[in-house]
């Protein structure tokens, strides 16, 4: 969807103004899509963490076409099995949606207070958010024992990464996300 490719290319963005000579990690990072643009914004590294297997080798293919591959990686694991995150910003897109609260405060405390960004679908009466909870029973439901999408409140995730977090936390909307949001630490020009 529009919001989908919205939410991608603003965290890229995002990330890519703060980035330089830093060390960043992407949970669910999928197949790589914003590697290359966070390591040609001057990071010093990416890391890319996921759950799938394939989605680990298409993103290692796509890094090593690209020529990044001296300075990423993947690495295939669940949020339960990281260890302390070693960087400068991590982010994610999407992946707290899927995740339990515990997951979500695990994340957090992993990071260890360091700048992130995670999008998220929020907790609001909206249209595009029933369309998209009927999209996700049709398209998942059936496949993963009826799947029901979360849609988290801000105030909750602002508090639970603030548990772990000392600086300054920010929620960035924009009517082109539809219902989805960012929580962040990084300065954000949108």
């Amino acid at each position: 969807s529009g919001s989908l490719r919205y939410r991608l290319q603003m965290s890229g963005s995002i990330v890519a103004q703060a980035c330089k000579g830093k060390r960043v990690i992407e949970l669910g990072c999928g197949s790589g899509r914003l590697a290359a643009e966070i390591l040609d914004s001057g990071a010093s590294s990416y890391t890319g963490i996921d759950i799938s297997p394939s989605a680990i080798d298409a993103a290692n293919d796509r890094i090593k076409l690209e020529g990044l591959d001296n300075r990423a990686s993947f690495i295939c694991s669940d949020t339960n099995s990281l260890e302390k995150l070693d960087c400068d910003i991590v982010f994610s897109v999407g992946l707290l949606d899927w995740l339990t609260d515990d997951q979500i405060a695990n994340i957090f405390k992993k990071s260890n207070g360091v700048d992130c960004l995670h999008s998220f679908s929020e907790a609001r009466t909206h249209l595009a958010q029933l369309l998209h909870k009927l999209y996700v029973h049709i398209t998942y439901g059936h496949k993963t024992g009826n799947y029901v999408p979360r849609y988290l409140s801000a105030a909750k995730m602002t508090n639970l990464l603030r548990a772990h977090c000392d600086k300054e936390v920010s929620i960035i909307r924009s009517p082109k996300l539809s219902f989805g949001v960012f929580l962040t630490t990084l300065p954000a020009k949108t």
